[in-house]
């Protein structure tokens, strides 16, 4: 349900920066979506299709790009990803790491359309 208060926000910006290109409708929006972040790409997608009816995005495609999730070791400073079982340094067998990547959720880019001829 978290899915619909973001895919709100993520609607608000891209209205917001498709107004000031002055532009009549947007094409394509494109996301980096982290594996950690609990964010489901086809929910989000859903929710556009429904929040977006009757604004410039409409029928805009989404794009997104899976982020994998990669820590730090803060032993040895290794990186490494995230397996099945417990998080442990593969290089030292270390517990404690740090995320560096994997919760991201952000607007890569927006493609948009013409310019609206009602803007100034």
């Amino acid at each position: 349900m978290h899915e619909l208060a973001a895919t709100e926000n993520l609607l608000r910006v891209v209205l917001d920066e498709a107004a000031k290109a002055k532009a009549r409708k947007v094409t394509r929006i494109s996301l980096q979506v982290g594996e950690w972040s609990s964010f489901v790409p086809d929910c989000i997608q859903f929710y556009l299709g429904i929040i977006a009816e009757g604004t410039p995005a409409e029928g805009a495609s989404l794009e997104w790009e899976t982020v994998p999730t990669r820590f730090e070791c803060r032993e040895c400073g290794a990186t490494f990803g995230a397996g099945d079982g417990p998080i442990a340094c593969p290089a030292c067998a270390a517990t404690r790491a740090r995320l560096i990547s994997g919760r991201e959720f952000s607007i890569v880019s927006i493609e948009v359309d013409g310019e609206d001829p009602g803007s100034t």
